[in-house]
């Protein structure tokens, strides 16, 4: 089975948008659930040693609950690894943004902002108004319009001039290729 180019289209009408249901689409793509990284063997040997180094001194200072959450988080990294990916659809249309068949109207977000740093970093950030609800970061693709993608919803969502990425720890997610 061939796989969906990442701005993929589905059935192209004047202007360039698509029908689905009331509202036409005005933008679609897919994308892995996680970042694709390519790690070397050194990466696997210099996390390897790290993670034995911080066990030992778990135990050594009888710091066992510490050692326990080590070893979990390694289970669940090697597990999620292994594990094959989904690729996720998402588009945007005139009345909100679909994401893995989740629909979500665009009252639903306070702000949003675009990292567009190619090849390293493109990404659509979507801030929920319930403060409760953690924040969306949808990749983009290296074909899409992003300025349009942004003159589209600066017409729904405040864009969120001052915020130029995501934060420190995706930041560090993805330098550590994790």
């Amino acid at each position: 089975m061939e796989e969906k180019s990442s701005a993929e289209s589905l059935t192209q009408e004047e202007g360039g948008a698509q029908e689905k249901g009331a509202a036409r689409i005005l933008f679609a793509w897919t994308f892995f659930e996680r970042p694709e990284h390519e790690r070397d063997w050194k990466w696997y040997v210099i996390a390897s040693i790290i993670c034995i180094l911080l066990f030992i001194w778990a135990i050594f200072s009888e710091a066992f609950l510490f050692g326990l959450i080590l070893v979990l988080s390694v289970v669940t990294f090697v597990y999620a690894q292994n594990k094959p990916q989904r690729r996720i659809e998402a588009y945007v249309d005139e009345l909100g943004i679909s994401i893995d068949g989740r629909y979500f109207t665009y009252r639903e977000f306070s702000e949003f902002w675009l990292a567009y740093n190619p090849p390293y970093e493109m990404d659509l950030y979507l801030t929920f108004s319930n403060r409760i609800r953690p924040r969306l970061v949808l990749p983009l693709p290296e074909d899409m319009d992003v300025l349009a993608l942004r003159e589209h919803l600066r017409l729904f969502v405040i864009e969120n001039l001052e915020r130029e990425g995501g934060s420190l720890g995706e930041y560090m997610r993805r330098r550590l290729k994790l």
